[in-house]
């Protein structure tokens, strides 16, 4: 039997299960293992097609936030393109997980991620609450995630004093941004062979959807579009293998062609 993973609403912290799940999402790079290579999505393109998947979901046609909730969702990884663009190695010469990013950078990203130049602030919020959700559980674990908690939280709460009454029914939308950002985890790290569940706001969503991916297939209940439809992604690969340091990395990256990955999206059954 498929084992099934609850993707809980805004505020509720995934548990240990999922734990890949909160892996992946803050990776610097998304590298997924393919044997002799390297499969290497970088965040932006993750967030791009995220809010892909969203745009085509009719429960959100009339929701007068709409262009914020894709805006928001489109950007949410901005924060990370400088380090997409030169993925640091670790010492074991691999990319950099999240797990041992330094500090110094996941703080970095994620003050520049919050604080988006020339972004509505409907939108910045949603980013921020995204933030806090990714950090809440580990900052009870370092004092060095607290800060970067409590960095978030901060720029959060500006959000919200600046948008005063707006920003409850701008926050109200974020389970569909995290809900987009992880049927988009599921479709470039091929995560088959489970079931998900994800929590959307009870006015457009009366029981959880369920997304399960088959090959390229990503299967949801209850299926909300008029007919199978297929998305591209972009990514590249590259030698399986250690790496001496950014350089060596970069080079390898700079000499991997993009190629163009799909994913159908078809009903549950």
């Amino acid at each position: 039997m498929a084992e099934t993973a609850t993707v809980p609403a805004v505020g509720v912290t995934v548990g240990r299960r999922e734990g890949a799940i909160s892996e992946s999402t803050s990776r610097p790079m998304i590298v997924v293992d393919a044997g002799s290579r390297l499969r290497l999505i970088t965040q932006c393109d993750h967030a791009h097609l995220a809010a892909e998947i969203l745009s085509l979901l009719p429960a959100l046609a009339d929701e007068p936030l709409r262009d914020v909730l894709l805006r928001a969702t489109r950007r949410h990884d901005d924060g990370w393109q400088g380090i997409d663009a030169a993925p640091p190695v670790d010492d074991r010469g691999r990319p950099y997980d999240f797990i041992r990013l330094p500090w110094e950078l996941r703080t970095e990203i994620w003050d520049r991620g919050t604080s988006l130049a020339g972004i509505q602030p409907e939108a910045a919020l949603l980013i921020a609450e995204h933030a806090v959700e990714l950090h809440r559980e580990s900052s009870s674990e370092d004092g060095r995630a607290k800060t970067l908690l409590e960095l978030v939280e901060a720029r959060r709460a500006e959000l919200r004093e600046r948008l005063g009454s707006r920003a409850e029914e701008v926050s109200a939308l974020y389970p569909w941004l995290k809900g987009a950002d992880l049927l988009s985890l599921i479709v470039v790290n091929r995560w088959t062979g489970r079931t998900f569940e994800l929590d959307l706001p009870e006015r457009h969503a009366l029981e959880p959807w369920r997304a399960r991916l088959e090959e390229r297939m990503l299967r949801l209940q209850p299926f909300p579009l008029a007919g199978a439809t297929t998305l591209h992604y972009p990514e590249r690969s590259i030698e399986n293998r250690s790496y001496r340091d950014t350089v060596d990395l970069g080079t390898a990256l700079a000499r991997a062609p993009w190629r163009s990955d799909t994913v159908t999206i078809r009903s549950w059954g």
